[in-house]
């Protein structure tokens, strides 16, 4: 049986594709093209970062305060002239002047393709928590740190949810968005950012955002769905004790990945089966993953893609989230970006291998029939925000941390005898190939074997699920091809 996917479409992508001043309901229309040629059941439409990007009366929007007349330079952007910042907003801004709004557009625009509509609001977005000047924050924000996690941890320095305040503020924010937009259903980010209260107070906390989602629901009259960390015990540690949402029935889906490390290849769906029931559990599926704590990221492949499928799929999913592929769905690129990016083939390209993945992840027969790569998953909330945004922005840093912290498993590099998982789903029928620079004796599912690189492994040797290989020395990647 076929499963759902769900596309996000973040509050910002949809106007940098195009000059400052120019985008009209036809550049909607090209993104709403690209949509149709895809097998989405779900079209997501984000509202919100830390900023909405419309008018409202509760949250600060990009449009106040902001003249297009007055260019790039101007009180609003806070000294930030780059294109894409003054693109944004000018963008928002003529559109509005058409009397368009971008979020009710795409939202009736999915319908029409007989799609659900819902819309996303981000938790706690803290882009650029080490700049307290960028435009990107509220004044609110600035002008309030008394109301943030204390700490001052850059980009872990959101809103605490301690405050009474500021639940309020975020509930009247999604009721107005819900009541302004009539989605189908709300997602409520809390991956973004995943720091809700101060550390190590999540678990003794948890109960006041349980409260607020109670309340929530019954403001809303439905419940919605949460997005959450990859593991219960993540969630709990950042104050989201998805139990006690089911046990209140605010719950009705449940999307679980990564925060900011890309795709998670080894998401315990199993697990979170025996806490939500028979509720949906989606996972995220984004445009690439990361192998290490340090940044060294890879761009998925079609390839990639169905394998984190077939795992996702074996292990009880009910489908995929689409994150942060925006790009996949955006028409070829402006001139005015082709001066100082890419050529419009690359981003065809782009377009081309999005429809060949959003035409095959929801399809359990397809992804384990065609060719598919699985990697070790690894589960970024292990490792607190703050740390994991300095380990990688602050030179030195990460070889620090080192000293005094343990990587989450699954991460590269390792060294001594690791054991890594990968959830391959159904077993294929044929053999597989395993590649590594593991050196000396290496173990599958206890069976004996060495490089180099690929490494034959034997349709024997397989079993349904996760496949587990051992290795006894240095490792700087591993992954699977079935």
């Amino acid at each position: 049986m076929k499963r759902t996917l769900y596309f996000d479409e973040d509050s910002d992508a949809r106007f940098y594709q195009f000059e400052a001043g120019t985008m009209t309901k036809f550049d909607l229309d090209a993104i709403l093209e690209n949509l149709s040629k895809t097998s989405v059941g779900v079209y997501i439409v984000g509202v919100n970062a830390q900023i909405a990007n419309f008018r409202n009366s509760v949250f600060q929007s990009y449009l106040d305060g902001f003249d297009i007349r007055l260019g790039p330079y101007q009180p609003a952007l806070r000294g930030d002239a780059r294109h894409w910042s003054f693109r944004r907003r000018a963008n928002m801004a003529v559109l509005e002047a058409q009397g368009i709004d971008s979020n009710a557009y795409l939202l009736s625009g999915a319908r029409g393709l007989g799609m659900g509509a819902w819309i996303d609001v981000r938790m706690n977005d803290m882009h650029n928590g080490h700049d307290e000047n960028s435009q990107i924050h509220t004044d609110f924000w600035r002008d309030h740190p008394e109301l943030r996690i204390p700490g001052n941890i850059p980009c872990e320095n959101g809103f605490d949810y301690s405050h009474a305040c500021i639940r309020d503020m975020y509930a009247d924010f999604i009721v107005e968005a819900f009541e302004k937009y009539k989605p189908d259903n709300v997602l409520l980010d809390w991956m973004r950012w995943p720091a809700h209260l101060p550390r190590e107070t999540g678990p003794e906390r948890a109960h006041l955002i349980t409260d607020m989602l109670k309340k929530l629901r019954d403001r809303l009259g439905q419940p919605f769905a949460c997005r959450v960390p990859v593991t219960p015990e993540s969630a709990l540690k950042l104050g989201l004790d998805v139990k006690s949402w089911v046990e209140a029935g605010v719950l009705s889906h449940l999307f679980v990945g990564n925060f900011g490390c890309g795709g998670n290849f080894d998401v315990p769906v199993e697990r979170w089966r025996t806490i939500v029931g028979k509720l949906p559990v989606i996972v995220t599926l984004e445009e690439g993953w990361r192998r290490e704590v340090k940044y060294r990221g890879a761009v998925i492949t079609p390839e990639d893609a169905r394998g984190l499928a077939a795992g996702a799929y074996w292990s009880g999913a009910d489908g995929l989230q689409v994150f942060n592929c925006m790009k996949m769905l955006r028409p070829p690129l402006s001139s005015d970006l082709l001066k100082k990016s890419a050529d419009p083939s690359e981003q065809l390209g782009y377009i081309a291998k999005g429809r060949q993945i959003f035409n095959e992840v929801q399809d359990p027969d397809i992804v384990t029939s065609r060719p598919r790569r699985v990697h070790p998953g690894w589960d970024d909330c292990e490792i607190y925000l703050g740390d994991l945004d300095q380990c990688n922005r602050i030179p030195g840093y990460y070889e620090n941390w080192l000293r005094t912290h343990k990587l989450p498993r699954g991460v590269f590099p390792a060294s001594g005898e690791t054991v890594w998982r990968l959830r391959i789903g159904k077993a294929p029928s044929g053999d597989a190939r395993l590649f590594t620079d593991a050196e000396g004796k290496i173990l599958v599912n206890g069976h004996e074997t060495c490089g180099p690189e690929p490494i034959l492994v034997p349709h024997a040797w397989l079993r349904d699920g996760v496949t587990e290989v051992k290795t006894f020395s240095k490792v700087t990647h591993l992954y699977m091809e079935l």
